[in-house]
């Protein structure tokens, strides 16, 4: 997505760098007081280091875009090398994960067999939850025990492979929202990075959300493509939009989460496009409202029609079922300052050190391209996530962290696309500036035109018809009017040097008819 800049994006700008300053410095800090490192002196000293290390790194890179540009080396990769870097990595994915496997059933926590007692084949009913997610996620392990027997590493393997369908889902998604280069740095991150490869070995309903939340980030992503190459609401723009709203609601119902991606739709209308995004390509003003409706529409569809099936399910009325999920996902006060520095224990404050360390890459990169920019957006969508977190709406069932990591390494993809970014080069549909279009009016009778008075002209008919230039002024060198006409063209005649007489102008000798000198 890009988006014109404007005032208002560098204020955002300005308070992101404060934030990831804030959260990095934090982290910092608060890591290294754990290696019992209390010196002030000493800590900022090393604090401030990989400051330096990202300068350095950033200008590297350019200087290494800059000579690939240069050489003008071709950029599209073919369709076929894509699918191999893509399924390399997948199947990385899953080898590391295969080879933690036995590791992490022998360290399972009381979460994970919480969710395999509840889950396993027993004659039993599944639990009741007050969370539909939670839910959902029961009765797919109950399937997968159903068909390999109850195994405890089954729901391993189960996440496993929710994790790469994710991954994969999440890629194509972000290959339309952000780009090729972006969205294959975040599949590097979501394959190797130790974060994601110990979330996919537990039992949770996050990675079977992340995968749902996906889909409907790719239906936005289908319906960016549409509304970029036109302006009006035409039919199939409609269907994306009702889809997508569609799915936001069925996310909502599921958990609260999913009203996060109703950023991304509304940021969709501030798009930079071939034409302004209020006005049609007749130049009649768009209807904003129908947009509103078709989503608001989509969304009430998607949340009323799975809350009448919970109803219908559970004997129940929708008016209890609706007390139960605001009760559920209703905002349970803030985070304080104390809670905010204790949120990342153990190992997680190195990793979410590591992707802050990433990100600061990504903030000088917002001033490579003059007029547009791409990462507002999903710093938006990651402060929105946040602040979920933040007011603690999310449930002992399904935390957020996850999708936090999730639009935290989206933020990075984002930078590192703007990073990799190549003058010349186009690899994000270049937006244009908006221009009213003006409707056409009756046609006007021409009129005699007006010589204009050219102040520098000399009134008088002198030889010198123009100022001459004054006080050590260069010399006007002016084009004379009428303009010259080349010569015309002369049709020449051959000669000769002197004349040959009449009786001399004969040619042909006269033969005897006795003469045989041909025969001899």
């Amino acid at each position: 997505m890009a988006f014109v800049k404007n005032k208002f994006s560098y204020v955002l700008w300005a308070c992101y760098i404060v934030l990831i300053g804030f959260a990095y410095f934090g982290l910092t800090v608060s890591g290294l007081q754990s290696l019992s490192i209390t010196d002030k002196s000493a800590l900022i000293c090393i604090s401030c280091l990989p400051l330096f290390l990202v300068a350095g790194l950033f200008a590297l890179i350019r200087w290494c875009v800059g000579r690939y540009t240069a050489a003008r080396t071709p950029v599209q990769a073919s369709a076929a090398f894509e699918a191999i870097a893509v399924g390399v990595l997948l199947v990385t994915g899953v080898v590391i994960r295969a080879l933690m496997l036995n590791a992490a059933a022998a360290l399972a926590v009381y979460r994970d067999i919480c969710y395999f007692e509840g889950a396993k084949v027993t004659g039993q009913a599944i639990p009741l939850t007050a969370q539909s997610m939670e839910y959902f996620y029961y009765i797919l392990l109950r399937g997968v025990f159903y068909v390999v027997g109850n195994h405890f590493t089954a729901g391993f393997i189960l996440q496993i492979v929710l994790q790469t369908i994710s991954s994969l889902i999440w890629y194509f998604a972000l290959k339309k929202l952000i780009g090729r280069i972006g969205a294959f740095f975040f599949l590097i991150t979501a394959t190797v990075f130790p974060f994601f490869v110990n979330a996919g070995l537990q039992y949770s309903p996050e990675v079977l959300y992340a995968l749902l939340y996906g889909l409907v980030l790719l239906l936005i992503g289908f319906y960016y493509e549409k509304e970029r190459e036109s302006a009006s609401l035409k039919w199939q723009n409609a269907l994306l939009l009702f889809a997508s709203g569609l799915g936001i609601g069925f996310l909502t119902y599921l958990d609260a989460i999913g009203l996060s991606l109703i950023s991304l739709l509304v940021f969709v209308k501030f798009l930079k496009k071939n034409r302004p995004d209020w006005l049609d390509e007749n130049g009649e003003k768009e209807s904003f409202t129908m947009h509103v409706l078709l989503l608001t529409l989509g969304y009430f569809a998607g949340k009323g029609l799975f809350m009448m099936i919970d109803v219908w399910q559970n004997h129940s009325s929708l008016q209890r079922i609706m007390g139960a999920w605001g009760e559920t996902f209703r905002p349970k006060g803030s985070m304080s300052l104390y809670e905010l520095s204790t949120s990342v224990t153990g190992k997680d404050v190195l990793w979410v050190i590591i992707v802050l360390f990433l990100l600061m890459l990504g903030i000088p990169s917002f001033f490579l391209k003059k007029e547009s920019e791409n990462q507002l957006i999903w710093v938006v969508f990651a402060a929105v996530i946040a602040l979920f977190c933040f007011f603690k709406v999310e449930t002992p069932a399904m935390g957020y962290g996850y999708l936090l990591f999730h639009a935290l390494v989206v933020l990075l993809a984002a930078g590192m696309q703007n990073l990799f970014y190549m003058p010349g080069v186009e690899q994000t549909p270049a937006p244009v500036k908006p221009q009213t279009l003006v409707k056409p009016q009756t046609p006007v009778k021409p009129q005699a035109p007006v010589k204009s008075q050219t102040p520098d002209r000399v009134s008088n008919g002198s030889t010198d018809r123009y100022r001459q230039p004054e006080n050590g002024e260069k010399e006007i060198k002016y084009i004379e009017n009428p303009l010259p006409l080349p010569k015309k063209h002369e049709k020449k005649s051959m000669g000769y040097k002197f004349e040959v007489p009449p009786e001399k102008m004969k040619y042909d000798i006269q033969v005897s008819d006795a003469d045989d000198f041909d025969l001899k």
